[in-house]
């Protein structure tokens, strides 16, 4: 009886044992699929917070002004490579931009009322800083480095500028602008109305949940 008994508490030890492993191997597993639950909500909210970025340009009617912004935010995001938090730079995103030229009834060309002379494709896609940016710098820098207000005075007063009625100091009150910027302003004008024009967002494709090509194309 003693050696039965003897038996049973070493049983009943071993299955108390058994239970306390088990519930600690459940327990860990439970703390497991709660951290990697966590990891994927804070891994899509991430992602989710990194679209809204982009998304912001997606709203009805944006201008040619905002289509430069988002340009140069994709150009900045393709420049850089690796993970950030759950952010892969590795992919990379285009945006695609149609004025609608071949159609041009309706087009960025119509609107000119003749054939672009920056803007003579139909379509861009946007990677990099050359390409549909460049065509644009010489322009951009115009506004940065002359203001907005003093370029449209000198496209208002083309006409007169150009057949010498009017000096640059006359329109403007500066001395310190070339007359060579003078060629340039045709090429202004058309950079001007399509810093004014709208445009719409046609389509978003992803690669995964991340953002990977963004369509836009020409409204007015």
């Amino acid at each position: 009886m003693e050696n039965a008994s003897k038996f049973l508490l070493m049983a009943g030890g071993i299955l108390i044992a058994l239970l306390v492993i088990s519930a600690l191997v459940l327990m860990f597993n439970q703390i497991g699929d709660y951290e990697k639950g966590k990891s994927n909500t804070e891994k899509v909210s991430q992602v989710a917070d990194f679209n809204k970025e982009f998304m912001v340009f997606t709203y009805d009617n944006i201008q040619g002004t905002d289509i430069i912004s988002l340009a140069n935010k994709i150009v900045n995001f393709n420049s850089k490579s690796g993970m950030q938090n759950s952010i892969n730079y590795d992919k990379k995103i285009k945006l695609i931009l149609n004025f609608g030229n071949k159609n041009k009834s309706g087009s960025f060309a119509y609107k000119l009322g003749g054939n672009p002379v920056i803007f003579t494709n139909d379509s861009y896609t946007i990677e990099n800083s050359s390409g549909f940016l460049y065509l644009i710098s010489k322009y951009m820098e115009y506004d940065n480095k002359f203001s907005i207000k003093v370029m449209n005075r000198l496209s208002a007063n083309y006409s007169s500028l150009q057949d010498g009625t009017k000096t640059i100091k006359d329109v403007t009150g500066r001395s310190d602008i070339s007359q060579d910027i003078i060629k340039d302003i045709p090429k202004y004008r058309e950079y001007s109305e399509f810093k004014g024009s709208t445009f719409k967002n046609t389509n978003i494709e992803y690669d995964g949940e991340q953002i990977k090509n963004m369509y836009f194309e020409f409204v007015k």
